[in-house]
């Protein structure tokens, strides 16, 4: 109708193997303005084959495109707002096990907020969160995102099963922080200069920068390496 609609189904997909879930989704149209609210829940997730996906559409949008350098006017998501949640009982990616996903995003007029991120990760336990603001009066703006995600205890053993080049230099579990922040006038400014940092603790195991117990780069338990 022209207030809005309500739909759900069942999603399906395949290109190896099947990931499969339920989507709901509720739009109510005032004037103008959209709000919406959409909720995903999903049994299995099979990473490899979405970002296979991911790839193929990249590849078949390879044309160059000029860099846009203007600066909104008004924010990307204008006149859109609601909440999106999603939720994963069990992923694989790369041979690394996701267990009970949870996310969700919140959007207003001039903020749009990962409030929530949670789950298991290579036997870790994550957490985070973030927002994009729209303040036209920033410099250099008027985007301004912040962002922090966090991987506490993880076994480094099931990440150097799922990239082997990594088993001579990490053993044991360890903590792990992401942190992203920048600011930008559109969206393709934002991400190009993102500032991504990258913080790890090893509790109880090691981390060697050349993959040698005897090397001087060599951080054992209880030491930290960026």
């Amino acid at each position: 109708t022209a207030d809005g609609f309500t739909a759900e189904g069942a999603l399906k997909i395949q290109v190896d193997k099947i990931s499969e879930g339920k989507v709901s989704v509720t739009q109510k149209v005032k004037g103008q303005k959209t709000d919406w609210k959409v909720n995903a829940y999903f049994d299995s997730v099979q990473g490899d084959d979405l970002l296979a996906l991911i790839n193929k559409g990249t590849e078949e949008n390879t044309a160059p495109a000029k860099k846009n350098t203007q600066a909104d006017r008004t924010p990307i998501w204008s006149n859109n707002t609601g909440t999106a949640q999603l939720s994963v009982k069990h992923a694989l990616l790369k041979g690394i096990q996701i267990e009970s996903l949870g996310v969700k995003i919140d959007a207003t007029n001039n903020e749009v907020t990962l409030s929530k991120i949670e789950g298991k990760f290579a036997g870790g336990s994550l957490a985070g969160g973030g927002k994009c603001v729209f303040q036209p009066t920033t410099s250099g703006g008027p985007y301004i995102l912040t962002s922090q995600v966090s991987l506490n205890q993880f076994d480094f053993g099931i990440i150097a099963t799922a990239f082997p080049a990594l088993s001579e230099f990490i053993q044991g579990k360890g903590d792990a922080t992401v942190t992203a922040d920048g600011v930008g006038p559109n969206s393709e400014m934002l991400l190009e200069k993102l500032n991504l940092n990258l913080t790890l603790v090893s509790k109880d195991g090691r981390i060697q920068a050349f993959g040698n117990q005897n090397s001087v780069m060599s951080v054992g338990a209880n030491k930290a390496g960026e």
